[in-house]
């Protein structure tokens, strides 16, 4: 933008003041174009499936063939209250985390959780849903620090 003083009232000779001109140039004009935007968002149904690690396919075989999450749902009944407070893990998938664990030398819940969630093929493997958090597993791990300090 270009700004010019002159003398006020077309410039006579009996003018004591001052007038701004400002002087604008103008730039192009943008024109809307009448396209629709695709979708930005991506159901998760709509996700390609991925292939599972071939080795937690086999072990996820094996485990099935076996019966081991009604064998561990059975052995770990005495330990899980009917109704208080919110619904843990189920069992099979504890194990199969801590296993995880074990077999990727994690050690840490938080470090096992993480994992998990980072790799659609291990969430696989756990039988957990693509948008199923695991807090709840690395929570415990946060609050072991936080007894001991009180």
């Amino acid at each position: 933008m270009k700004v010019e003083h002159g003398p006020v009232g077309g410039g006579g000779e009996g003018s004591t003041g001052s007038m701004c001109r400002t002087k604008v140039f103008r730039m192009a004009m943008g024109q809307l174009t009448h396209e629709e935007q695709a979708a930005m968002w991506v159901a998760v149904s709509e996700l390609p499936r991925s292939v599972s690690h071939p080795f937690y396919e086999k072990l996820n075989w094996l485990l099935a063939e076996y019966g081991f999450d009604d064998f561990v749902e059975t052995q770990c009944r005495l330990f899980y209250a009917e109704k208080m407070g919110r619904p843990s893990l189920a069992p099979g998938q504890y194990f199969r985390l801590l296993l995880l664990g074990d077999f990727e030398g994690l050690d840490s819940e938080r470090g096992i959780a993480w994992r998990a969630a980072d790799s659609l093929g291990v969430r696989a493997f756990l039988g957990l849903a693509r948008t199923l958090a695991l807090l709840s597993f690395a929570e415990g791990a946060g609050n072991e620090s936080q007894e001991g300090s009180g």
